[in-house]
C-alpha cells in the first residue's frame, strides 16, 4: 500500500473541493485522486474486481477518511450542492466513489427528509454489492438515525416484514445503526419486528439475527433476555435454540446463566 503524506493529501483534497458544486468535474477529479493513491500492484485494467464484480481502487483508508471529513464540512456549509453531487457519484461503478455518495447522503439536512428517504429507499437493494450496501445502511442513514430514528426504523421494518429472505436480511442490517446509537431508546419496536424471525431462525438469516441480538444484548441485556425467554416459552425451532445459545457470550454473567438454564429446560422438555 503506498504511503500517504497527510499534508500532501489534504492539499489534493482541497483542490478537489473547488469542484464541489460541479458534480461532473468533481467526479473526474475524484477518480484522479483515487488513481493516484491506488494500490497499483493489484490493479488490473481500470480497476480491481471484487467477488461480486465491482471495480475498486483499493486506496488506503486514510484517503477516504480525509475526503469524508472535508466533504462533511463542505456539506455543512453548502448543503444544497450535496444532493446533486451524491446523485452523480452514485451512478459511478467504482466502489469508493459510491461509498462517498453514501457518506454525503448521511450528511444532508432533513428539512424535509423526503429527498434523503427516497434515495435510501432506491439505493438500498438486496442485490447491491455488499460493501456498497453496507455504506448506505451505515453511513447513508447516519443523520436520519440521529434525528428521525423512527423514519429509519419504519423503513427497516418494512423490509423485514416482507417474505423474501434478501429483503429481511437487509432490514436486519439496517437495525444495527439504531441499536448502536446510544441516544436511541425506543427498543420495543425492534424486539417486536425481529421476534418472528428469531422463532424460526432460518439458516439464511442467522448471521444477521446474531448480529442484532448481540447488539441488543450489549445495549439492554435484561430486556433482551426477557424477549428470548418469552420466545422460548412460546415455542422456537431447534435451529433457533442453537442460534440463541451462540448469543450467550454477549450477555452479562447473570443473564447468560439464566438463559443457559432456560435453554437446557426447554431442550429437555422438547426431547421428553
Amino acid at each position: 500500500m503506498p504511503a500517504v503524506q497527510l499534508t500532501q493529501l489534504k492539499a489534493q483534497i482541497n483542490d478537489l473541493l473547488w469542484k464541489y458544486t460541479r458534480p461532473e468535474e468533481f467526479l473526474e477529479d475524484v477518480h484522479q485522486l483515487f488513481e493516484l493513491h491506488s494500490f497499483r500492484v493489484l490493479r488490473t485494467g481500470k480497476g480491481i474486481q471484487s467477488a461480486d464484480m465491482i471495480p475498486t481502487y483499493h486506496i488506503p483508508q486514510m484517503v477516504q477518511y480525509q475526503l469524508e471529513i472535508a466533504l462533511g464540512q463542505q456539506c455543512a456549509e453548502n448543503p444544497g450542492a450535496a444532493l446533486p453531487l451524491a446523485d452523480t457519484l452514485w451512478k459511478d461503478p467504482y466502489l469508493e466513489v459510491r461509498q462517498i455518495a453514501a457518506f454525503l447522503l448521511g450528511q444532508m439536512p432533513l428539512n424535509p427528509p423526503d429527498a434523503v428517504l427516497d434515495r435510501l429507499t432506491d439505493w438500498c437493494q438486496p442485490h447491491e454489492n455488499k460493501s456498497v450496501l453496507k455504506a448506505v445502511l451505515e453511513k447513508g442513514s447516519a443523520r436520519i438515525c440521529r434525528e428521525m430514528p423512527d423514519q429509519w426504523l419504519g423503513l427497516a421494518a418494512q423490509w423485514i416484514n416482507t417474505t423474501e429472505i434478501p429483503w429481511q436480511s437487509m432490514g436486519l442490517k439496517g437495525l444495527l445503526p439504531l441499536i448502536q446509537n446510544r441516544e436511541f431508546e425506543n427498543l420495543p419496536p425492534i424486539y417486536r419486528v425481529i421476534s418472528p424471525l428469531i422463532q424460526t431462525a432460518k439458516p439464511e438469516l442467522q448471521s444477521d439475527l446474531l448480529a442484532v441480538i448481540n447488539a441488543l444484548a450489549n445495549r439492554s441485556p435484561t430486556e433482551t433476555f426477557f424477549l428470548l425467554r418469552q420466545l422460548l416459552s412460546i415455542g422456537t425451532t431447534s435451529s433457533a435454540h442453537r442460534m440463541i445459545r451462540r448469543t450467550l457470550p454477549s450477555f452479562p454473567a447473570v443473564e447468560a446463566a439464566r438463559l443457559r438454564e432456560l435453554l437446557k429446560q426447554f431442550s429437555e422438555h422438547a426431547s421428553g
